[in-house]
């Protein structure tokens, strides 16, 4: 298993699965009228970014926020209407997802008060990982994170 030496010192904070989980219950029960399978969030942190693209579209350039999981997977604000979105789970181990988009403002009371490093919360044990891990950290770099107000 290889294992990447990492730039640290980027603090962000995780959101609140179950509270995410309750959000995204409400929404697509109003969408779909009913749920199964036993949902559920996985861990995710809550960043702002310095482009409106993490991939380079749009000449926008204005701060967006982005979560991301444990594979260093993440979603970006739609820059058509602002919303954040994230994914329930359902099946088992996941093996079917649905999109749940939220305003700013309710996908930052999703908040903790637990700050992680961004190089520990992305998991790093191969090439995939580690470019994910990259292609944040040149999006994070430089930009105040959320967990600065934990600590202020």
């Amino acid at each position: 298993m290889t294992h990447f030496d990492r730039e640290t010192g980027y603090l962000v904070r995780r959101l609140d699965s179950d509270k995410l989980l309750e959000l995204g219950k409400q929404i697509l029960e109003l969408q779909y009228g009913g749920l199964d399978d036993h949902p559920s969030v996985e861990q995710l942190v809550l960043v702002e970014t310095k482009d409106d693209s993490v991939w380079g579209w749009g000449d926008n350039k204005q701060k967006r926020l982005a979560v991301i999981c444990s594979e260093g997977v993440g979603w970006q604000e739609d820059d058509k209407d602002g919303l954040v979105p994230f994914w329930v789970d359902f099946g088992h181990y996941g093996s079917h997802a649905l999109k749940v988009r939220v305003h700013p403002r309710v996908i930052k009371e999703c908040l903790t008060d637990e700050v992680v490093d961004l190089a520990d919360f992305i998991r790093n044990h191969n090439d995939r990982l580690q470019g994910n891990f990259l292609t944040w950290l040149a999006q994070i770099r430089g930009v105040e994170q959320f967990a600065q107000e934990v600590n202020a």
